[in-house]
């Protein structure tokens, strides 16, 4: 198995929507741990700081797995809700409700939010449906913790030099 910050990141590019890795990148930086993430306001930069925490080299075996850990929970919590017809239908009547409340501005967000309503909900639901398939395989509890025993193994194997 490969390192799975790795699958993580690698799963985070195969989503080609740069506004949906956007919008992904903006709901877990919120609750993530480095908070520059979530204080850049240049959003390639943002996305390229989320990038640069899952693909870090200089991480222990350990802290690849807290992280993975970490980021497959906050990233789970995120598609939350974002990943069925039902919870879009949700998502739409609260921002109509928004809308009705604010005349002024609330129509702008519906506005918005309209403009790309199905583009959206058939995105966020297939690449949900990709995480969930990502959870149940590669980043399974399991599969997590055979590769850092594995890695970690590997790293005893290793002879040891006196000279370096």
């Amino acid at each position: 198995m490969n390192n799975p910050l790795l699958i993580i990141a690698d799963w985070f590019d195969n989503q080609k929507d740069r506004d949906i890795q956007l919008d992904l990148v903006g709901l877990v930086a919120h609750f993530h741990l480095d908070s520059t993430i979530e204080l850049e306001r240049d959003n390639e930069k943002k996305i390229d700081k989320f990038k640069n925490y899952l693909t870090d080299e200089d991480l222990s075996d350990k802290e690849v797995i807290q992280r993975s850990i970490f980021m497959r929970g906050l990233i789970s919590s995120m598609l939350d809700g974002r990943d069925t017809e039902e919870g879009w239908e949700l998502s739409k009547s609260r921002i109509e409700a928004v809308s009705e409340r604010m005349p002024d501005t609330g129509i702008d967000t519906l506005n918005s939010f309209m403009n790309t309503y199905e583009h959206r909900k058939i995105t966020w639901i297939a690449w949900s449906n990709s995480w969930k398939a990502l959870i149940d395989s590669d980043l399974a509890d399991r599969n997590l913790f055979d590769w850092y025993f594995s890695e970690s193994t590997n790293k005893m194997r290793k002879p040891f030099n006196l000279n370096s």
